[in-house]
């Protein structure tokens, strides 16, 4: 069950430019990295992976292991790969002018904590790691056995762990 209210604060921005003017000093935002924040070269981007996952399966993989593979494969992508702030000057600019004004930001990303480093050398290598809050919560839900890991905060970003999509078959499209 989802509280209708709370879910109209979910607003969708046709760019990271019309952020700031919705926000106020102290509010906390939960900005999600891939696509918003950063943009990955192709090879190492979510639609890539899910394009490797249909092929597999097209190629008589089962969905689960085609999925699984992709994941696999996208995370060991993330170390070497080319990354820029998804809008250019303009992310960094909003950036800078939300924290200006007193603003707590906080990534959100569905990666796996595994690749946690990896993540902030990618932050870093925008200018985006220095505007997230450095705070550090640790794991912050339990495990759901051993395939669906806590949900982790780290540095400043939430990883809501990607193993978690293992069990869902991506839509190709």
């Amino acid at each position: 069950h989802y509280d209708t209210p709370t879910l109209s604060l979910v607003k969708s921005l046709p760019n990271i430019s019309a952020l700031p003017p919705l926000c106020a000093a102290g509010d906390t935002l939960y900005l999600d990295l891939d696509e918003t924040l950063i943009s990955a070269e192709p090879d190492a981007a979510e639609v890539s992976a899910k394009a490797l996952a249909n092929a597999l399966h097209q190629h008589g993989a089962d969905p689960s292991s085609s999925w699984e593979a992709a994941c696999f494969v996208w995370e060991a992508f993330q170390g070497p790969c080319a990354v820029k702030p998804t809008e250019g000057g303009a992310t960094i600019a909003a950036l800078l002018e939300l924290r200006q004004r007193g603003l707590h930001m906080v990534g959100i990303t569905a990666r796996a904590p595994s690749v946690s480093r990896e993540t902030e050398l990618q932050l870093e290598r925008c200018g985006i790691l220095r505007f997230l809050s450095p705070l550090t919560l640790g794991d912050i839900s339990e495990a759901e056995g051993p395939t669906m890991p806590p949900l982790t905060h780290r540095h400043g970003i939430i990883y809501c762990t990607g193993s978690r999509k293992v069990h869902r078959t991506p839509n190709p499209h």
